[in-house]
């Protein structure tokens, strides 16, 4: 990078440490920082970002562990249950409790969805078929024609249909059993 002759810069990541273009190359010089007594014991020392020398933060300010400046009464969250205010005596930190109700029922397990403080109870009320599909409870499906299948709060139900055909002598003696697509009890075709 080409820097005039005269010019001074720091580092974005050393702001303590300055730079300056001269005849003779750059010269390279420290900052030492004075700090002044603190004013008040609710006092923080802050530095701003990009600037090499802190300041106190009285009172109208707070600072968290991360380097970060809140204004006096505002509140933000570390994490999903933990939650911080700016006070004039610094800051208070609250940690949320979570009051999960009793299980409704046997199949739900406690979840705790990402992001957040408290879990949840997850409770299967489905049923999944031989393809991988979600059933809801009450719900009816074939899996081939002559099966019939029934979620239910207890899990999947399969009736087989063909126990229940009724087939009778047939009509003549030129007819014949056959199977009709769609259906699952075979009928009689006369000739």
């Amino acid at each position: 990078m080409h820097r005039e002759l005269g010019e001074e810069w720091s580092q974005i990541d050393d702001p303590c440490t300055t730079h300056r273009c001269t005849p003779d190359g750059i010269m390279v010089a420290q900052i030492f920082c004075d700090i002044p007594t603190k004013p008040h014991p609710s006092c923080q020392l802050y530095t701003p970002p990009g600037e090499c020398c802190p300041n106190w933060i009285c009172g109208s300010e707070c600072v968290d562990d991360a380097g970060v400046l809140h204004a006096l009464y505002s509140h933000w969250q570390s994490g999903p249950c933990t939650y911080h205010m700016c006070t004039e005596e610094g800051i208070i930190t609250r940690n949320m409790t979570c009051d999960l109700p009793y299980q409704p029922h046997a199949s739900c397990t406690k979840y705790l969805p990402p992001g957040e403080c408290c879990p949840v109870w997850h409770c299967s009320r489905q049923c999944v078929d031989s393809s991988g599909t979600n059933r809801e409870v009450g719900e009816k499906w074939k899996s081939d024609d002559c099966t019939l299948h029934q979620c239910t709060s207890q899990g999947s139900f399969t009736i087989d249909l063909y126990e229940v055909c009724e087939i009778l002598a047939p009509p003549t003696h030129t007819c014949e059993l056959v199977k009709v697509p769609g259906e699952c009890c075979p009928q009689w075709m006369c000739h």
